[in-house]
């Protein structure tokens, strides 16, 4: 792995923000068009809920979901 910097203190969301916008930066849920979400915390359609992610089934992997999205104003979803 090659050396990387990490700093002492949360980032703020404009600060995030700020980053993407100077850099171009892609997070893997935008690239992919997937996320994993808590399952207790999922607001999705049942069809974009591909199923729980490998060996830990508490984690949904759920389409066009990623960090930066606001909550989706559908029901709760089964993650059953």
């Amino acid at each position: 792995m090659e050396s990387f910097r990490i700093d002492s203190a949360a980032v703020s969301n404009a600060q995030f923000a700020a980053f993407v916008e100077s850099t171009g930066y892609r997070t893997e849920s935008e690239i992919y068009g997937t996320s994993a979400v808590f399952h207790l915390t999922v607001r999705a359609d049942p069809q974009d809920i591909l199923g729980a992610v490998a060996d830990v089934l508490w984690w949904l992997n759920v389409c066009g979901r990623t960090k930066l999205d606001k909550p989706n104003e559908g029901k709760v979803a089964s993650p059953t």
